[in-house]
């Protein structure tokens, strides 16, 4: 009897395994006879895409995808350009490729981010993929953004701007001038990314937690605090994310190197709730709270105040849109500043009509056109989040744009949409100022901008970062006079693409775009320069 049962069981098996494996087999050869198409598990054919040359069947795009996902926004402006090269017009006709379980369709038309952020956004959502991918730092719940959202746009005041702000603004202005005669003083190169990296997390967590982490301080010893470092780290990790990233990380040690940097994470943002509980509630001479003060004094629909956790998603989250957003695109910009000096001279124009050019009051602020204009072509070439993507919840059809399917993945890629020639002109590549003036000089904003985002989801803090910006081009130029340390341009690996006229400096493939390499100048007091 017993080896009847077990005859019978490995019959079952032998069959089990036989339409197993014949499955396999036509889904192998369903998908290899798309030789024309060939796409991704999880996906289908749509012969309306236009989709980069070297898809395979059953993987699609995923190995190509992987082979680039260092430098993922080149490889995204290479099919945009080959996509031009291979005769292809029609707007409906938009970038896409295939991953394991997933479509990607890359939109390179501003009006057509538009409609999505704007027109139909109740259609498009971050999606459970990005949940996934990005939700160990920035959260997981979505309803919470449109609270904090609320919550922060009341700290954006005028009023704020003239007296809160402005005053952390200057002091740490003048502070990070300091730091540089110092090192001027010592005839010392500058890793000057790190130093404005510092500038713009002690400036932003005074605002917004009424606290100074001392970061100013430590780089000029040479010194990155914890906070930091593991912050930078985790950008890069989670930027490599593909589909079944939690098995590859299992694997490669890179689960436990994200713990570890989320441990470092979580102390830091909940050792600054902590501090600002035991605080008496910090008013200024309006009764303006500081933004974590707002967080705290807030109650959720049900009337019930935010947990620890939510205040530290919320922190987490104002960290990398403060700290990150005009540090990055001040560093970039310097180089481009460096690399054609004449236009410094604007800058020194716009400092000489101040008394002091270390405090730029936020009411002349509308007066610097040109230092303006140089900041916002910085963050036109060069935008805090180079590459995002949501999901579609529905069908649509973007209006003379791609037809979208329920769970395609909305892609776009400012990096790629500000070199191109079709969006910006025959010189979208360049770093040229002169695109944000007009005829009488005076600085004028361009709804084509999309690197603070657009839509419903704009940047609140946008005028924040320009005002911040614009104080330390005008403080820095006006005091110092800067080069490249010598070697620089020689030994730091460039970038250069076929829709931009020169390179620039190899970006960190991270959520946003640092730097590969220290930005290394040197500084030399200007006389009369204070």
């Amino acid at each position: 009897m017993r080896d009847t049962l077990i005859f019978a069981a490995e019959v079952y098996l032998y069959y089990v395994l036989s339409s197993v494996l014949l499955a396999l087999l036509v889904v192998l050869i369903v998908h290899a006879v798309e030789f024309e198409h060939p796409f991704a598990l999880g996906s289908k054919a749509r012969p309306d895409l236009y989709e980069p040359k070297g898809a395979i069947p059953l993987l699609g795009h995923t190995l190509l995808f992987l082979r680039n996902s260092r430098r993922l926004s080149e490889f995204v402006l290479e099919s945009h350009a080959a996509r031009r090269r291979d005769g292809v017009e029609d707007a409906d006709k938009a970038v896409s490729m295939t991953l394991l379980g997933r479509r990607l369709i890359w939109l390179d038309r501003p009006e057509h981010l538009e409609y999505v952020q704007r027109t139909n956004f109740a259609n498009y959502e971050k999606g459970q993929d990005q949940r996934n991918e990005l939700g160990v730092l920035l959260g997981q719940d979505d309803k919470a953004w449109s609270m904090w959202r609320k919550i922060t746009a009341r700290a954006f005041t005028v009023n704020s701007y003239r007296n809160v702000m402005s005053a952390s603004i200057h002091h740490f202005t003048k502070l990070f001038i300091r730091t540089l005669e110092a090192k001027a003083r010592e005839g010392a190169t500058i890793d000057l990314s790190a130093v404005l990296f510092a500038l713009t997390l002690d400036t932003f967590t005074s605002i917004s937690f009424s606290t100074d982490p001392g970061s100013l301080p430590a780089a000029a010893r040479g010194e990155t605090n914890a906070f930091a470092q593991a912050f930078d780290e985790i950008q890069v990790l989670l930027a490599r994310r593909m589909p079944f990233f939690w098995l590859v990380e299992r694997l490669d040690g890179t689960s436990k190197r994200i713990a570890d940097d989320m441990r470092v994470i979580h102390a830091y943002s909940d050792k600054i709730i902590r501090e600002r509980i035991e605080k008496v509630q910090q008013l200024d001479e309006d009764g303006d709270l500081d933004m974590l003060g707002r967080y705290m004094a807030a109650t959720k629909e049900s009337g019930e105040p935010l947990t620890t956790e939510e205040l530290r998603d919320a922190t987490i989250n104002l960290l990398i849109a403060g700290r990150d957003t005009t540090a990055s695109t001040l560093a970039w910009t310097i180089f481009e500043l460096l690399r054609n000096p004449a236009l410094i001279e604007g800058i020194r124009r716009d400092a000489a009509k101040l008394d002091d050019p270390t405090e730029l009051p936020f009411d002349s602020l509308k007066e610097m056109n040109w230092t303006s204009a140089v900041f916002y072509e910085g963050a036109r070439l060069c935008p805090t989040v180079p590459n995002n993507h949501w999901t579609a919840r529905g069908d649509d059809h973007i209006p003379n744009g791609p037809r979208i399917e329920a769970g395609d993945h909305i892609a776009w890629s400012d990096w790629t949409t500000a070199r191109d020639p079709a969006v910006w002109g025959p010189l979208a590549g360049a770093f040229d100022p002169t695109r944000w003036l007009d005829g009488d000089g005076k600085f004028r904003k361009d709804s084509r901008l999309h690197s603070f985002n657009g839509g419903f989801r704009r940047c609140l803090g946008e005028t924040l970062a320009h005002f911040e910006a614009v104080a330390t081009l005008l403080a820095l130029f006006s005091r110092f006079d800067l080069s490249f340390a010598p070697g620089y341009l020689e030994w730091t690996p460039m970038v250069k693409t076929e829709w931009c006229e020169h390179e620039s400096p190899k970006y960190r493939p991270a959520l946003t775009l640092p730097m590969e390499y220290p930005l290394r100048v040197e500084a030399k007091k200007r006389e009369g320069g204070g």
